[in-house]
């Protein structure tokens, strides 16, 4: 059994109103969903400071701010988008420490919310960065 980014975000839309429990994970479920975007995109680029060759929660940030792509690519056009999506990466992963492991923090539907609507803007920050880079490698056409 498999489970795509976007159901992540769905059971994180689902913990709404219920307990604190069911809104701490539905706070890491919409870090997860954005993590699980962004991994893929992540390893196409080189090491930052992994280790082991392991992409870490951090390397995956780390690449995104780096976006080590030719200097005379058009891509390098999109390292600001990628460091946006890195800074809210970093912000919504913050917010999924704090649910999973600080248990005397108060956390409610607001800040359940607010992890989703990150989630979704890293969902369309993420679409954007592939699309580009999926264009920038297909072979040019000639007419």
């Amino acid at each position: 059994m498999s489970i795509e980014p976007k159901k992540l975000i769905e059971f994180a839309r689902e913990q709404i109103g219920k307990s604190e429990a069911c809104i701490r994970a539905g706070i890491s479920r919409a870090y997860y969903s954005s993590h699980h975007y962004f991994l893929p995109l992540a390893e196409q680029f080189p090491s930052v400071k992994a280790v082991d060759n392991h992409l870490s929660h951090r390397e995956i940030i780390h690449r995104l701010e780096a976006w080590n792509v030719d200097p005379s690519s058009p891509l390098i056009n999109l390292k600001p988008q990628a460091r946006t999506a890195a800074q809210k990466l970093r912000i919504l992963r913050s917010l999924r420490v704090e649910a999973d492991y600080e248990l005397d923090a108060d956390l409610d539907d607001a800040t359940l919310k607010e992890a989703i609507e990150r989630s979704e803007e890293l969902k369309k920050k993420y679409h954007q960065l592939r699309i580009a880079l999926e264009q920038s490698a297909a072979p040019a056409t000639t007419g």
